[in-house]
């Protein structure tokens, strides 16, 4: 699990039982989209543009625009 990953899953926990279920599906939701960018999960499976656009979600900067962008963009 990533550092930030952690992170959100240290917060949600603070979080009152009621809201359990919610937290739940925002650190599956966290989990999944860092699943898009790793080779061993779904990252060979989808498009550059997808991984880019997991990366922007996490805070991260895109890096495989050359692969997906024209050169007028």
């Amino acid at each position: 699990m990533t550092e930030k990953l952690q992170k959100i899953a240290d917060e949600i926990s603070k979080w009152d039982d009621e809201h359990e279920p919610l937290a739940e599906e925002i650190l599956g939701a966290y989990k999944f989209i860092y699943r898009l960018l790793d080779p061993e999960g779904f990252g060979f499976a989808v498009s550059a543009e997808v991984r880019d656009a997991a990366r922007v979600v996490v805070g991260l900067e895109p890096v495989e625009q050359n692969l997906y962008k024209t050169k007028d963009e």
